[in-house]
């Protein structure tokens, strides 16, 4: 498989590869090691063929509400563990932004992330660090036995949060990783979830970039690595990280 960022399918708009950035101390983020990408519900037997012998996914972690997962549920393949772990304690409705009348999307979106995506992203750290921890906790268990898949719904704001985090424990730039963050609303587009999106959700699906800056200096000002170490995330699971996705 040739070294790239976004991996073309019909049926996932949004799945990238983590690696290709640099780390601290002249190191690199490999590839073939960590994706990332929106719900995969709609993929076919070819499709989950080739994320098993082409990219030689082992483990896919389901970052998604119980409400999501029955609204949209999938099996993967024998040879792939597929965990179910909610990355947010509160439970984001199961539903197509389309079929919501405004008042519904205002709740959801108030549900789910609060007055805003940047307030959303603090939260997921600030109200559920031990949430995150073990999510961290759960992609250094897959690394040891192959390639990582993690996603959400839409692919950018759980699976976003997750992503800058494995790049910081790694030294990624801050600049990198808001760049890598914007990019998903525009590989999004052509995804039928994202087309005709009301007028009052348009925020809520995008990925401006001054919302992963608001985290990236959260993150640094108030010490979010100490406060994941509080809550359950061990030096083991940051060197096992860094160890399996560092080159």
């Amino acid at each position: 498989m040739k070294d790239l960022k976004r991996i073309p399918m019909e049926h996932l708009h949004n799945l990238r590869d983590l690696g290709g950035y640099a780390c601290e101390g002249g190191k690199s983020v490999r590839y073939h090691k960590l994706y990332r990408c929106e719900g995969p519900d709609r993929l076919t037997a070819e499709e989950w063929r080739f994320l098993i012998e082409e990219l030689g996914i082992r483990t896919v972690i389901d970052l998604r509400s119980d409400g999501e997962r029955a609204y949209a549920p999938y099996t993967a393949p024998a040879e792939v563990e597929q965990i179910g772990y909610s990355l947010q304690k509160v439970e984001v409705p199961g539903k197509d932004p389309r079929e919501l009348k405004p008042e519904e999307l205002e709740e959801m979106a108030s549900q789910g992330f609060g007055k805003s995506l940047a307030e959303g992203y603090v939260n997921m750290v600030e109200k559920g660090p031990e949430r995150v921890a073990h999510v961290l906790k759960l992609v250094a268990e897959g690394l040891r036995k192959g390639a990582v898949l993690y996603h959400c719904t839409a692919g950018k704001d759980r699976t976003g949060v997750t992503s800058a985090l494995i790049y910081l424990l790694c030294g990624v730039a801050d600049v990198d990783i808001v760049a890598d963050y914007q990019v998903s609303a525009t590989c999004l587009s052509a995804s039928p979830m994202f087309q005709n999106i009301p007028e009052g959700m348009k925020d809520l699906m995008g990925s401006a970039p001054e919302n992963m800056v608001r985290f990236l200096a959260n993150f640094h000002q108030k010490d979010y690595l100490s406060l994941l170490k509080a809550n359950g995330l061990t030096g083991e699971v940051i060197s096992s990280i860094r160890e399996s996705v560092m080159e």
